[in-house]
């Protein structure tokens, strides 16, 4: 399913080559995106911090920042990460997994271009919801926590005949 609003690209170090590809590619699967070229880390960084990326795609073999991406990911969130493998050794390619990169990209073959970088970002959207349920979870903890405690009606939740928690009144009730 194509979405309609365009896909937020930041290619470090990429080429106006590399960022064509990167269009086109999605373009023939009906695809959009927004592709921006950054040549240094403090302005990709800010367009992270700004909420305005949705993946960060670096040259594998000119990125020597790649602790600093991982920072600003595990930092801001919000974004997925993928690295371009042109001719990278054996050894490039270990370091980047031991790093934690998990997706890899040759902008050699525009259908391979266009599936990487949907399934990247159909996997943000998944995470972004999965964090927004994790939210809706802990408002409804807060909620029931404050519920249970400042209601003078003795209430206790049970899982399995097993008390987990139980309000003051219904203490009193059992007599402890």
């Amino acid at each position: 399913f194509p979405v309609t609003i365009p896909i937020k690209i930041a290619f470090f170090q990429g080429s106006a080559e590399g960022v064509e590809k990167i269009q086109s590619s999605l373009r023939n699967l009906s695809w959009s995106a927004r592709v921006s070229a950054f040549k240094n880390t403090e302005d990709i960084g800010k367009a992270i911090h700004d909420h305005m990326v949705d993946l960060v795609i670096v040259d594998g073999l000119l990125v020597n920042d790649l602790d600093y991406f991982l920072m600003l990911q595990e930092q801001h969130g919000g974004f997925e990460m993928t690295v371009v493998v042109e001719d990278l050794t054996l050894m490039e390619y270990t370091k980047f997994i031991s790093k934690g990169v998990r997706s890899f990209i040759s902008l050699e073959d525009k259908n391979i271009i266009a599936k990487n970088i949907i399934f990247a970002f159909q996997e943000l959207q998944l995470k972004k919801r999965g964090l927004r349920a994790i939210d809706k979870i802990a408002q409804m903890e807060q909620r029931s926590e404050v519920l249970l405690e400042t209601t003078s009606e003795p209430v206790a939740y049970l899982v399995e005949g097993l008390h987990i928690k139980a309000n003051q009144a219904y203490v009193e009730m059992l007599g402890h």
